[in-house]
């Protein structure tokens, strides 16, 4: 299964890499990507973030399909 995953702010930084999909395996769920990625970008550890699934902010554990888009987000404010 693929997925697209995307990091904004200063977990792109973090991350530094330019590969706009990841291969995860099949019947994942986001806190499992979340873990995932905790596992390969350290830093994400000692950041505050949440995640969207599809461009829809999660508020809990969802199942991810193939195809489905993550992005990782830093907090933001508004003005």
């Amino acid at each position: 299964m693929t997925i697209k995953i995307k990091f904004f702010g200063v977990l792109a930084g973090i991350a530094s890499t330019n590969e706009p999909s990841f291969e995860i395996p099949a019947e994942t769920n986001s806190d499992a990507i979340k873990e995932h990625f905790e596992s390969i970008f350290t830093g994400f550890k000692n950041q505050q973030y949440q995640l969207a699934l599809n461009q829809q902010l999660l508020n809990a554990n969802s199942k991810v399909g193939d195809g489905d888009e993550i992005a990782f987000l830093p907090p933001f404010a508004g003005g």
